[in-house]
């Protein structure tokens, strides 16, 4: 079942199961499950009570209503991402860094840290084509999986990034085009957003774009072009920046996206100078996410790439292919995790792929990664049920039963041949004692 019409034919009380082919090789499960707009709920309840062995079943299957199923169907299946996905990725490294510094730890980003970000979240979402207001939905998922699973409470937080993330979907059109003039933005918002085009454009904001006021741009403009050196557009920044210091209490975004182009500018299309936005988190908290954004979008108009080797690996994880009939590649869904932890007594025995990861899908293909309890094994999980453990009792005693008339038949033919009794080996007498252990003491 792929049409449009074949799941319009599905009536509100039932259930279908799809397949992208015919399920005639491999596993037989469906890949998607389609139930009611209202029967979800109901239906995880269900698979609950009677599938406690598939638990947590969105492993193998995605469980989708008839409405959802209505729109994946309709959709293109990919949107032009690859043109910003530069972009894309300046926003990932810098809600990264952001956490890695906010974390008192190193300030190492790794794969894993960029792979559980909000931005990583919605790269995987806007590859897929997934639009409003699912696209929102997916945000607001990612935030509450995190609180179900008790992570540690960050900023930026997903209502934050929401912002940088409004603009380039504005830019990268056509689904986010004129949902931003609808929404009335503040006259700050609409500078960033007029400099970030400019930026898309031709690597550079003219100067009348983002700044207010002829005295500012004087003394605050970025010099790339004037011929100084690296360590002389440190200075500068340093020194403006401290200026700028009274007005950070504001708390404006225009202010962050300032320091932030400002910083960029030391070495453009680079995250290189991420460093010198730290001391202003606590006011600004998506400053870091300005910068990659900047960054991406610098290097985007240069035919440059960001992020070196790391870049590549995030890229591609949050690239990878596939729609919403391919099969799961999670550890549990996000409804069925929701309902799973949510419970008066909440269920976390079942398996995961990491004993320290869980991989919780948010849309069809959209993963985010949370850190997890380490689960202990034990010797009884394999054999947890009952029917189970009289089957294997009945074949230890059919074995010994076996090694009874074995021995039997070895005592008769060595009477047979004449072979006398002390004649056999110790090892044979070894055994016979082992035998006849078992015999008196079955399971």
């Amino acid at each position: 079942m792929r049409t449009l019409a074949e799941l319009q034919s599905v009536g509100p009380e039932q259930i279908a199961l799809l397949w992208p082919r015919q399920p005639d090789q491999g596993m037989r499960m469906p890949t998607v499950i389609l139930v009611g707009d209202n029967e979800r709920r109901e239906f995880f309840a269900w698979a609950l009570t009677y599938l406690p062995e598939l638990r947590p079943l969105t492993a193998f299957t995605r469980i989708v209503t008839q409405a959802e199923a209505q729109r994946y169907a309709r959709s293109t299946g990919s949107h032009p991402l690859y043109t910003w996905q530069d972009a894309c990725l300046g926003l990932i490294l810098g809600e990264a860094s952001s956490y890695a510094a906010s974390s008192g730890g190193t300030r190492q980003v790794s794969l894993s840290g960029c792979a559980s970000t909000y931005s990583f979240a919605m790269t995987s979402a806007w590859l897929r084509g997934i639009s409003s207001p699912d696209i929102e939905t997916v945000g607001n998922q990612w935030e509450r999986a995190r609180l179900l699973t008790k992570q540690p409470t960050l900023a930026p937080s997903a209502g934050q990034l929401a912002l940088p993330w409004r603009v380039l979907r504005e830019l990268g059109g056509p689904e986010g085009a004129g949902e931003w003039a609808r929404s009335r933005p503040e006259a700050e918002m609409v500078r960033i957003l007029k400099s970030c085009e400019e930026l898309a454009r031709s690597g550079e904001i003219r100067p009348t774009t983002i700044w207010e006021t002829d005295e500012t741009v004087e003394s605050s403009l970025p010099v790339q072009n004037r011929g100084v050196t690296r360590e002389e557009r440190v200075a500068r920044f340093e020194s403006v920046a401290r200026r700028a210091t009274s007005e950070m209490q504001r708390t404006s975004p225009l202010i962050g996206f300032q320091l932030a182009y400002m910083a960029s500018q030391i070495s453009p299309g680079t995250f290189e100078h991420f460093g010198l936005l730290l001391p202003y988190l606590a006011s600004q908290p998506i400053i870091l996410a300005w910068y990659g954004l900047i960054a991406g979008l610098t290097a985007r108009a240069q035919k440059q790439k960001i992020g070196g080797g790391l870049g590549m690996r995030v890229l591609r994880d949050a690239l990878q292919a596939g729609d919403w009939l391919s099969r799961p590649t999670c550890d549990v869904g996000f409804f069925e995790l929701d309902i799973l932890l949510s419970a008066d007594n909440p269920l976390t025995d079942f398996r995961v792929g990491s004993q320290s990861q869980l991989c919780v899908e948010l849309a069809p293909g959209v993963n985010t990664f949370l850190r997890w309890p380490q689960r202990v094994e034990t010797s009884g999980d394999l054999f947890s049920d009952q029917g189970q453990i009289r089957e294997v009792r009945d074949l230890v005693h059919e074995m010994n039963s076996i090694f009874q008339d074995l021995d039997v038949a070895r005592t008769r033919l060595s009477r047979i041949l004449g072979v006398p009794e002390g004649f056999r080996d110790k090892r044979s007498r070894r055994q016979d004692t082992k035998d006849s252990k078992r015999t008196s003491n079955p399971c």
